[in-house]
């Protein structure tokens, strides 16, 4: 059985992709890894059990497999971008559907890329071009419209298994956040991902998503 303190170990260790990354290169101080994992966690075990708990976890068979696994699902991926783009939210309880019925009218705007259509309970998402934005709004003129401006798509091309691998989710929010960006939006539509970042962040965006998707 896995004792308190391997448990509370391994949970923080899981949150961290950075730790685990280096824990796997095998360029991380354990002895001060672990100190700051007893701190954190504010554990009353010895330095050398937490120590253990580090080791174990980076040995662990089931911990490699399932980074093996997220890793393949991306090994050999096509990574596309592009500027522009807008995402409009309209807010109200009133009528979705009637948004989703008037929303179809404006597919015709753009026949270069369709628009995307994102309906929530209470919200419909309209993402497209920002040479769109104005006829969009006129078309909606008396519904409370929120809209963010000068966004960036990154489209990554992945493996039909992605939707039977756990962690792929957790691995593209965890690479971008490492870069201190936020995710504006993303759509999962296997074989696609779609992820949606302000325009400034996207150079540094595409080159996490790139480094995740190289082949070694």
């Amino acid at each position: 059985m896995i004792t308190n303190t391997t448990q509370e170990v391994w949970n923080y260790l899981a949150k961290d992709l950075s730790i685990q990354r280096n824990l796997q290169r095998g360029v991380l101080n354990v002895r001060a890894l672990a100190k700051h994992v007893k701190k954190e966690r504010n554990l009353k075990a010895s330095i050398d059990a937490v120590i253990s708990a580090i080791r174990r976890f980076s040995n662990n068979k089931k911990f490699k497999k399932e980074t093996s696994n997220v890793e393949e699902v991306f090994r050999f991926s096509n990574i596309s971008t592009k500027n522009n783009i807008a995402c409009l939210t309209l807010r109200s309880q009133a009528d979705i559907q009637r948004y989703l019925s008037e929303a179809t009218k404006i597919t015709d705007l753009d026949r270069r890329e369709p628009l995307r259509l994102v309906k929530g309970k209470s919200n419909l998402k309209i993402i497209t071009d920002m040479e769109n934005i104005e006829k969009i709004k006129n078309l909606f003129s008396n519904e409370d419209i929120k809209s963010k401006e000068n966004l960036s798509e990154i489209r990554i091309n992945i493996s039909l298994k992605a939707d039977q691998t756990k962690g792929v989710a957790a691995r593209i929010a965890n690479e971008i956040m490492l870069r201190n960006i936020n995710i504006n939006e993303i759509i999962f539509c296997v074989p696609e991902i779609i992820i949606y970042v302000e325009q400034k962040d996207l150079i540094s965006a595409y080159e996490s998503m790139l480094n995740l998707c190289k082949v070694d």
